[in-house]
């Protein structure tokens, strides 16, 4: 039951994610390297990584909680 559940998450969330990119797109700074539509996939992973984390912990974070997370993982970039 609760794996139907957030499967039914992650597609309202994948649908909504590509929506609001597709109209923003303006507002996005991004390398010319990385397709326009390779985004809603790499917030829904992140996303979907947030959510398969929290259920492996000993109490799994709230939904607050796990949106601090997605936000404060989406600015971080890797200096190689």
């Amino acid at each position: 039951m609760m794996i139907l559940f957030f499967k039914t998450m992650a597609s309202f969330f994948l649908t909504e994610f590509q929506k609001d990119i597709e109209e923003n797109m303006d507002k996005l700074t991004v390398s010319d390297d990385i397709p326009a539509e390779l985004l809603t996939y790499i917030y829904a992973a992140n996303l979907g990584a947030i959510m398969y984390w929290s259920q492996q912990m000993p109490t799994p974070a709230d939904w607050a909680q796990m949106d601090k997370l997605f936000k404060a993982v989406l600015p971080v970039k890797i200096n190689l």
